[in-house]
């Protein structure tokens, strides 16, 4: 398995993690603007990870494998998959 592949692999089953979290018990909350803030928190987290920096702050895993010379990964966020892209190019 090369290094794209193991990545697509993380962030796949880290995804599928994230899509299916519910707290459980749901928190009670004192005021109308806590459970709103919450509820927004909880549609941000459950949205699909776009950034493999993500998997590092989670701890999924200690650090990203280092790319080729001259390139770096980044996530295509149409197809979710990793992609190598040039190092110099902005996402």
């Amino acid at each position: 398995m090369n290094d794209i592949q193991y990545l697509n692999e993380l962030l796949a089953q880290f995804n599928m993690r994230r899509s299916n979290f519910s707290p459980e018990p749901y928190p009670q909350f004192k005021t109308p603007d806590e459970q709103k803030a919450y509820d927004q928190w909880l549609i941000k987290f459950r949205d699909p990870v776009t950034d493999l920096n993500e998997l590092v702050r989670y701890k999924v895993v200690k650090a990203l494998p280092a790319p080729p010379a001259g390139k770096k990964y980044v996530v295509n966020a149409q197809t979710l998959k990793v992609e190598l892209a040039d190092a110099t190019a902005t996402p």
